[in-house]
């Protein structure tokens, strides 16, 4: 064979090869926070699982005869609903989809997950299971490999567990495990929280109905509130109280941020949160604001400002009392308030 003639056979396999292995950015792609600070149902210890793992590719009715009924049942963007189960140290997210289990997210301290248990240090985690910044998955469409940053494998590393994926959510501050999230490998797919490269088909995004979307934006939000209260009291501060008229106004900043196509505590319309709060007759002596946008989830969305020292602030403010937020598709506000009656009562 020629030279020139292999030489060029050799580009034609490699940009074959290059053509093939196709990049795609994560669910959680160039995500974002801010924040701005301006002047249930309980559970029965008896009823819980040895080993929460085990609850993946479960019987829907086995789950609600081990820990009860759920205190409600949420959409969610990815084709399950949420069975959520919590008491005030305790949140437990688990994913339903056609009658079986098919993820869950956990986050405080009752929960069995041993052997990655919550609270404990991540020298402790590592030695359970090596974190690699790719992980690979292969099924029936093709060959996907996740590639983590920086940022990814000290917050939210990824391993492989028991045929299953398990996101391990650290508190970047305090270097504890904070929460996890176990998925089969179709629902890590669907989520696409890391970038991926991929060789053969991608699974398509099912399209949402308008109801629907407000419906998982609704869910979106009160986790979001359910889970903050959660972390208060890991953190022993009081719990927030919710506020509707707040969270109004937070809604209305999430769906002004995505219409307009801004990240920003100032609105271009609205002005910032002052204004706002003003416009929607909410009361205060303190209040304060985070913002995020392009989490995959409420849940995945109060990890980040957790690790963001001046969302964790605002998350861990002894003097806010009240939390109103609000969530659009991606966009996520929380706000914040102190009102005069309850400063007067601190007093």
């Amino acid at each position: 064979m020629k030279p020139g003639l292999f030489v060029r056979l050799l580009l034609c396999v490699l940009l074959g090869i290059i053509v093939y292995f196709i990049a795609v950015p994560p669910n959680e792609y160039n995500v974002k926070l801010a924040d701005k600070v301006t002047p249930r149902h309980s559970l029965d210890k008896s009823q819980k699982s040895a080993g929460l793992f085990t609850f993946i590719g479960m019987a829907a009715d086995e789950v609600e005869r081990r820990l009860g009924t759920p205190k409600r049942i949420d959409p969610s963007a990815y084709q399950y609903e949420w069975w959520v189960y919590e008491d005030d140290v305790s949140y437990l997210l688990v994913g339903v989809e056609e009658k079986e289990v098919v993820t869950l997210f956990v986050s405080g301290r009752n929960f069995p997950t041993a052997p990655f248990h919550l609270g404990a240090k991540r020298d402790n985690i590592e030695a359970l299971s090596k974190m690699n910044d790719t992980l690979s998955l292969t099924n029936e469409y093709g060959h996907f490999q996740f590639t983590l940053s920086e940022e990814d494998m000290s917050a939210k590393p990824i391993v492989s567990y028991n045929d299953h994926f398990l996101q391990l959510y650290f508190d970047t501050e305090t270097d504890q495990l904070s929460s996890l999230r176990v998925m089969t490998g179709e629902i890590a797919l669907r989520q696409r929280p890391y970038a991926m490269t991929y060789r053969g088909e991608l699974p398509q995004e099912e399209e949402i109905a308008q109801e629907e979307q407000r419906q998982i934006d609704t869910a979106n939000a009160t986790q979001i509130f359910e889970m903050t209260n959660v972390l208060r009291k890991r953190y022993d501060k009081l719990p927030f109280k919710w506020n509707e008229e707040t969270a109004k106004v937070a809604k209305k900043h999430s769906i002004d941020m995505k219409t307009d196509n801004y990240f920003s505590h100032e609105s271009p319309t609205a002005g910032d949160l002052g204004d706002r709060l003003a416009t929607g007759d909410v009361p205060y002596k303190l209040a304060g604001e985070n913002i995020a946008s392009q989490y995959i989830d409420g849940p995945a969305a109060v990890e980040g400002w957790l690790n963001s020292p001046g969302h964790r602030e605002a998350l861990l403010h002894d003097n806010f009392t009240r939390l109103g937020v609000g969530v659009y598709f991606r966009y996520y506000t929380q706000n914040f308030v102190q009102t005069w009656a309850d400063a007067s009562a601190a007093e």
